[in-house]
């Protein structure tokens, strides 16, 4: 096949698992098919990418341990806390976690497309390092808003049911660009513009 066959390959059947109206080539990433070997010959570049997927592997199933925690409610009440305080920090946790989770998510897709477009580079290691964490503060701050009534689209008490909490907080962690420009657009006008 010619690279003009290539990329308008579809195997007998139908699309090759592309979307209906979908660039197929975008899923090949622009390769021929039958190259397999990774783009990044430098041992350097690849044990990083390596390193960044651990980490980032490792977070996520941090974070999904802590949320199967929380929902099969184990420990019950080791801290000998209250009713109000054990449940107040089952929904900061969940909100933590599920944020993380979130994040983690987010960070991971990133980072396996930035590798597979031939784009990954050190530069973004931060941001895929940190997303996560920012991703769980931003969950559990949203949580904290919601409860306070200053977001009046929701409900203050729906933060008492930690499934909502969890859900929540999966979304803020994964859109958390998206959460980070809510929250100045309400800083803006709460406090002005800067100049």
């Amino acid at each position: 096949m010619d690279d003009k066959q290539v990329s308008n390959y579809k195997p007998e059947g139908g699309q090759g698992g592309a979307d209906p109206g979908e660039d197929v080539n975008a899923q090949s990433d622009g390769r021929k098919l039958g190259h397999w070997q990774t783009r990044y010959s430098d041992p350097k570049a690849r044990k990083a990418i390596r390193n960044e997927a651990i980490y980032l592997g490792i977070w996520f199933i941090i974070a999904l341990i802590g949320i199967f925690i929380l929902v099969c409610k184990i420990p019950q009440n080791g801290l000998n806390l209250s009713v109000e305080a054990t449940r107040s920090c089952h929904i900061t946790a969940g909100a933590w976690v599920a944020g993380l989770l979130g994040g983690a998510t987010f960070s991971i897709k990133w980072l396996y497309r930035a590798v597979a477009r031939n784009n990954w580079n050190e530069d973004r290691r931060l941001w895929r390092y940190f997303t996560p964490h920012i991703s769980g503060a931003l969950a559990v701050i949203f949580t904290i808003i919601i409860s306070s009534g200053l977001f009046g689209f929701f409900d203050p008490d729906s933060v008492d049911n930690l499934a909502f909490v969890i859900g929540l907080s999966f979304l803020v962690g994964y859109f958390s660009d998206n959460a980070i420009s809510k929250l100045a657009e309400i800083a803006e006008s709460v406090f002005g513009k800067h100049k």
